[in-house]
């Protein structure tokens, strides 16, 4: 297969993405809207209003158009103190939004944020205001999401991936803090840069990498609060961060960042029907030079035969995934 663009937004082409210091990015994370056709960013910067406050920017799946800003009532995404007021977001399969702030050791509270969907008029409620696992550490940097209604699970884990938790809602309104959590101890721990948090299927198993360590099939024991990992991919190129893949056509999208200034980040594609031995395939630039991105931060998306890609400080981009045929004589 190869990747067909669609369309890339460039720092300071759009007031909500910025290049910033290399370890504290203003945009971190992006999500994707199934429902609507949306992607949506979390930005903490505005070079027209000056504003610094949390902010979650629409766009359309489509073409990359600016749609508008959703309802974010500061008065309730607080960010308990925590280092970012908003950074990791995710969307559930009924269009529900959730975001997060980043909290880190004993300096406030972690926080998760719902959202009825992505529409211009919901309006936030804090369902989550607890350090997960009782653990002081830092929270926030990823999650992900999955199911619907009552059946939504929010799966978090601290900075080094010691300490994970599946949060659930209690009650049907889904409106409040009536949520609780299923805590384990987490054997995936690794770096702290370049975070990936991957549901994978229905089961209790989740897909997790550490900066430039191995990608991880861990499952998860929230009775005996422990967990295992089923499989290890360690000898994926480059040493990637930031990945994400199709596991219907067997086909993996990483964040490259490269060394020099004068050329661009890609967005490198692989084959991995053959997980332990991935096959490079081509490699696709983000729309400036090379910005300095410490801590790795963004996040891939694959949403059917998509592609969406944030390299912090670096821009946005979206790629349709296309198959190609190749013809072997007999």
């Amino acid at each position: 297969p190869r990747l067909a663009p669609l369309w890339k937004v460039a720092p300071f082409s759009r007031p909500y993405l910025t290049i910033d210091s290399a370890n504290v990015p203003r945009e971190r994370c992006i999500a994707y809207n199934a429902l609507s056709n949306q992607v949506l960013i979390v930005s903490l910067t505005n070079t027209v209003t000056s504003s610094t406050a949390p902010a979650i920017y629409v766009l359309d799946a489509d073409t990359g158009a600016d749609l508008y800003q959703m309802f974010v009532d500061t008065s309730i995404v607080t960010g308990g103190g925590g280092a970012l007021a908003l950074a990791a977001i995710d969307v559930a399969d009924d269009g529900a939004v959730y975001a997060a702030n980043v909290v880190d050791g004993t300096s406030g509270t972690f926080q998760i944020y719902r959202w009825d969907n992505s529409g211009s008029n919901a309006a936030p409620v804090m369902i989550w205001n607890l350090n997960p696992a009782g653990q002081t550490v830092r929270w926030g940097d990823c999650f992900a999401v999955r199911g619907a209604g009552t059946n939504t699970q929010i799966l978090v884990d601290n900075s080094t991936g010691a300490w994970g938790s599946v949060i659930v809602p209690s009650e049907s309104t889904l409106t409040n803090s009536l949520w609780t959590e299923n805590p384990f101890a987490n054997v995936a721990g690794g770096l702290t840069q370049g975070r990936t948090l991957l549901f994978y299927g229905t089961n209790n198993t989740f897909w997790e990498k550490h900066g430039s360590a191995g990608l991880n099939l861990v499952s998860y024991d929230t009775s005996a609060q422990t967990s295992l990992i089923v499989t290890n991919f360690p000898n994926l190129p480059g040493s990637p961060n930031l990945v994400a893949f199709n596991s219907a056509t067997n086909v993996l999208c990483a964040i490259h960042y490269v060394s020099s200034a004068n050329t661009p980040d890609t967005l490198d594609l692989y084959d991995i029907w053959n997980p332990l031995q991935a096959n490079y395939l081509a490699s696709y630039n983000f729309p400036t030079n090379h910005q300095a991105n410490g801590n790795g931060c963004g996040r891939v998306i694959f949403a059917g035969d998509r592609v969406f890609a944030l390299d912090a400080n670096n821009g946005m981009a979206a790629y349709t995934l296309v198959p190609v045929l190749h013809i072997t004589p007999s």
